[in-house]
């Protein structure tokens, strides 16, 4: 644990493993969202089996280009204009009327999931080579942010049928903070 002595190293270590937690609330939002996200918008089942693959193809997409960008314009300017797509997904989500802007939104969100993964991995990775606690730690860091969003949500719906929008504010309140944390490190 000496890499943490240094001001520097703790601060990036501890920044990672907030937005991480944060990436398990912004990732698994989508699922816990959808069924509010469907009566709302009066989507059928077959387009929201899309939309969630979308998700997974944003995030497929992001294993590639997550790895070129930051060579052609730095690792910060990268995972901050990848992390941007949460907050940008959230209002989509919130103020979309039309399919392919829900679709679109749920895309983004695996972008921004999957650059953000890339991002964290690889970050712990250099802080602490070869220390497997430190990774361990990052995913059990988005765990808990996954288990923590399907209560927050319940609380949100408690109010009534548009707690879900409430839910989005949150959530894109989150991937502020969230692009905020990626701009400290």
């Amino acid at each position: 644990m000496d890499f943490l002595q240094d001001k520097i190293k703790k601060k990036q270590f501890l920044c990672n493993y907030s937005v991480f937690l944060l990436n398990g609330m912004l990732a698994l939002s989508i699922g816990s969202l959808l069924p509010f996200i469907r009566d709302a918008r009066g989507l059928d089942y077959a387009f929201c089996g899309l939309i969630v693959s979308l998700h997974s193809v944003g995030n497929l997409f992001s294993s590639f280009t997550a790895g070129l960008l930051p060579v052609a314009i730095g690792r910060k300017k990268s995972i901050l204009f990848f992390n941007l797509f949460f907050a940008l997904s959230n209002v989509v989500i919130s103020f979309g009327n039309h399919n392919w802007c829900i679709a679109m939104a749920f895309f983004l969100t695996g972008v921004a999931r999957g650059a953000t993964s890339n991002f964290c991995n690889t970050a712990i990775n250099s802080l602490a080579p070869g220390k497997a606690w430190t990774i361990n730690g990052l995913h059990a860091m988005f765990s808990v942010g996954a288990f923590l969003f399907p209560i927050l949500l319940t609380l949100f719906t408690a109010t009534g049928e548009s707690g879900w929008i409430t839910a989005c504010y949150f959530m894109l309140a989150m991937g502020i903070l969230s692009w905020i944390l990626y701009a400290m490190i």
